[in-house]
């Protein structure tokens, strides 16, 4: 029977760690966030959180990748084929995966209120830099509506940067937490911009949440985008986390 053992350690910020360790059945019993696994014997299995593994499949060794982009705390049991594990681990995290992200310091919530130049309709942007090493997984728009009649605003996406950044920086979910590789961004256009995802009702003097049945995946070198649709103060929040692409 091959020696069971739980191990500790500490991923570096998007690093790796190898453990030389036989066995038949692994599983993350913790973790501060997303991981990559690698093992000799069977491939790599991406994005996995505490209380997920394999088991029945011999390996030697295991590579484990961190992909929060801060450092991850892990512990992993490795085990052979005869050992029994009816202990429930990982149900927080894997329920609350939402928690786990925040506590990796990945998701951040963006914000920016712009007033339109005469004759002009605002757009408020989250742009993903060219090289951020990140892609953005948008989960929910926030507009709000300033005028006593209703309007149609407009959400997009784009290939270049809207031509200023708004003084307003997204603002990790864990207060403190790192910075965001997003920049909150506008222009002003004469009129609705091209790439035109979805129309938003925004009823007189109300916000309107746009929640995704699916994110919104938002890559380097693209932006995501909202207009007011008139000539009127527009502002939009977003909500989303951050997933390295390293």
């Amino acid at each position: 029977m091959k020696p069971t053992k739980i191990y500790s350690f500490s991923l570096p910020a998007n690093g790796t760690f190898s453990l030389l360790v036989m066995g038949d059945y692994f599983k993350i019993m913790s973790a501060s966030g997303l991981v990559e696994v690698r093992g000799d014997t069977f491939g790599t299995i991406g994005s996995i959180l505490p209380g997920q593994g394999v088991r029945d499949t011999p390996f030697n060794r295991l590579e484990f990748r961190d992909m929060t982009g801060v450092v991850n705390a892990m512990s992993i049991l490795v085990a052979d084929e005869a050992f029994v594990d009816d202990r429930i681990t990982g149900e927080v995290s894997v329920i609350d995966g939402g928690r786990i992200r925040t506590m990796a310091q990945a998701v951040f919530l963006a914000y920016g209120v712009r007033a339109p130049a005469a004759g002009q309709m605002p757009v408020v942007q989250l742009w993903n830099p060219v090289a951020s090493g990140r892609r953005l997984v948008v989960s929910q728009v926030v507009s709000n509506n300033f005028m006593t009649g209703a309007r149609i605003a407009h959400i997009s996406w784009g290939t270049t940067a809207g031509a200023s950044v708004l003084l307003t920086t997204p603002q990790n979910k864990l207060l403190g937490g790192v910075a965001s590789v997003a920049q909150m961004r506008y222009q002003d256009v004469a009129a609705a911009i091209g790439n035109l995802m979805c129309d938003v009702y925004m009823p007189p003097s109300l916000g309107v949440t746009f929640k995704m049945t699916e994110p919104v995946i938002v890559l380097p070198g693209y932006g995501l985008q909202v207009d007011s649709g008139v000539d009127s103060t527009i502002s939009v929040q977003f909500e989303y986390y951050e997933e390295s692409i390293l």
